[in-house]
């Protein structure tokens, strides 16, 4: 199973269905059949608020897999209440988060990997989100990688830990 950050839904706006048709349809078998990619409710909040127009084809593909995007059971909101309640992760709440409503998916993301013992596929790089918050030593804990680092490690060129 793969719990997608807004990033990388994003990151899917670069592959625009016409040039990359058999990508979409695996993508889609993966999604609907499979079910094996699955997202979180404030991830889909993020992506309203945050994805550009010229990704037309992300925007609407988002809503017409509304279903994908889960809200948090009542043992991942418990976990996401501990992720905040510690000082680090508190610090990551900026101002926008708290005073303008503006959605935060991070914790979010990360209870419902730990949740169903699935990697977390996202766009944030070890030393930027290091910066920002610990979030990769939690994803660490939850044994997910970023998906570029999983292709890597299917392929045997690397492994990461």
């Amino acid at each position: 199973m793969y719990v997608f950050d807004n990033n990388s839904f994003r990151e899917l706006g670069s592959y625009y269905p016409n040039q990359f048709p058999s990508f979409w349809i695996e993508f889609n078998r993966a999604v609907e059949d499979t079910k094996i990619i699955t997202s979180v409710r404030e991830v889909y909040r993020e992506l309203e608020f945050y994805t550009r127009p010229r990704h037309d084809h992300i925007t609407n593909w988002v809503k017409e897999h509304r279903s994908i995007f889960n809200e948090p059971s009542i043992d991942e909101r418990n976990f996401v209440n501990q992720i905040l309640s510690t000082k680090n992760f508190k610090d990551m709440l900026r101002h926008e988060h708290l005073y303008e409503g503006k959605p935060c998916a991070d914790p979010f993301i990360i209870a419902a990997a730990k949740s169903i013992n699935a990697c977390v596929v996202t766009e944030e790089s070890k030393n930027l989100t290091l910066q920002i918050f610990p979030m990769y030593v939690i994803i660490s804990t939850l044994n997910a990688r970023t998906y570029k680092d999983s292709w890597k490690e299917k392929d045997g060129n690397s492994k990461t830990s």
